[in-house]
């Protein structure tokens, strides 16, 4: 997969905190961070439901934007200059979560005329889909983690509990998660390896082992291809959306949709794989006389066999079977209380399919991925 410097900033900039994600395809007027840090200033002043109510009232309201700034530049005088300053740090610097009824930096955009709020929800689902991606192909950079719950006994990004919250945001999640107990198992492994000097490389497994080990498994690991497919597909038809409201991005994500989808690439491999099937299958006397080379071209039919049914089973839709597999795959790991949290939210938007009848739909018709 490569992909254009376009694309790759396109990538990039989806993946962005709204703020910045909106500021890079909108004009983001000057005084928005200023507004939304005064705002955030206000409530940590006096942080009750009465005030979060208030201002989500105010920024929200049919006003125009000159007349919530001039307000909002009121109340902030109110407010000692050390609160301010620690507003800014906490929600500009280092970007924590607002607290529960105060307008999101998303909202504040759409109160101030930036962006409409049908431009705004759509470029939430790039979001979540373009992060996700991310997470699959493991472009992300990850830790060892074994806890997925908060100290209320709640899980991570509670925000996702909401019922606005939408189906590609929870599983953006849950890959996300997915991906990193892939990683913290892989860790583990790698330490074991270590410490047991079951394998030696010079001078000794590194961190590089444990991304390469999890990049692998991901690449086939059915679950999240399925995911990464319908990530795609999702950004194709938000692309649709925004077609009139902003054609120049509608483009740039409908491009960089294409060049991250490996589908149409199927084929391809398929056919590479017969050829070197074939080939190997006319060298009898190479494989009869040496037994490693035997064994070497057999796992290579096989892996390639196994990577091909991964693919193609990744072609077909995410289904309840799925959701299944996977929280029997994540049982007795830390990760197995939030996989079945988020499953089970999801599940509910997961269409009832006929297998039977599914697979009968030609593979071409699937590897357009809805494009056809």
């Amino acid at each position: 997969m490569e992909l254009t410097k376009e694309q790759q900033e396109t990538f990039k900039n989806l993946q962005k905190p709204t703020m910045e994600l909106i500021s890079s395809f909108y004009k983001m007027p000057k005084d928005v961070k200023s507004f939304f840090a005064n705002m955030m200033a206000v409530y940590e002043a006096n942080p009750t439901k009465e005030t979060a109510d208030a201002l989500f009232d105010k920024v929200m309201g049919k006003e125009s934007s000159d007349a919530k700034e001039a307000w909002m530049a009121e109340q902030v005088k109110k407010v000692p200059l050390s609160t301010r300053k620690s507003a800014v740090r906490k929600y500009l610097t280092q970007m924590q979560a607002v607290p529960k009824g105060v307008p999101a930096s998303g909202m504040v955009m759409t109160g101030l005329g930036v962006i409409s709020r049908e431009e705004k929800d759509i470029l939430m689902e790039m979001q979540a889909s373009a992060r996700l991606i991310s997470h699959v192909d493991v472009l992300d950079n990850y830790k060892p983690k074994t806890n997925y719950q908060n100290e209320d006994g709640s899980f991570e990004n509670a925000f996702l509990d909401k019922p606005f919250a939408t189906r590609i945001q929870r599983m953006e999640h849950l890959v996300n998660a997915v991906v990193n107990d892939i990683y913290t198992f892989e860790e583990e492994h790698r330490i074991h390896l270590n410490e047991t000097g079951i394998e030696h490389r010079d001078p000794y497994l590194d961190e590089s082992f444990t991304k390469d080990s999890t990049k692998f498994n991901c690449e086939r690991d059915v679950f999240l291809q399925k995911a990464r497919n319908e990530a795609i597909d999702t950004l194709n038809a938000n692309a649709l959306k925004l077609k009139k409201a902003n054609p120049k991005l509608a483009e740039q994500v409908t491009s960089l949709a294409g060049a991250l989808d490996q589908r149409d690439s199927l084929y391809e491999r398929m056919e590479g794989f017969k050829m070197s099937r074939a080939f190997i299958e006319k060298m009898p006397e190479a494989r009869n006389k040496d037994s490693w080379a035997a064994d070497g071209f057999d796992y290579t039919i096989k892996s390639i066999a196994h990577r091909l049914d991964t693919e193609k089973a990744a072609l077909y839709p995410l289904m309840k079977e799925d959701f299944d597999n996977l929280k029997k795959a994540t049982k007795g790991r830390p990760i197995e209380g939030l996989v079945k949290h988020r499953a089970d939210q999801i599940l509910p938007s997961v269409p009832v399919v006929n297998e039977a009848v599914l697979k009968k739909v030609p593979l071409s018709l699937l590897a357009k991925g809805g494009r056809g």
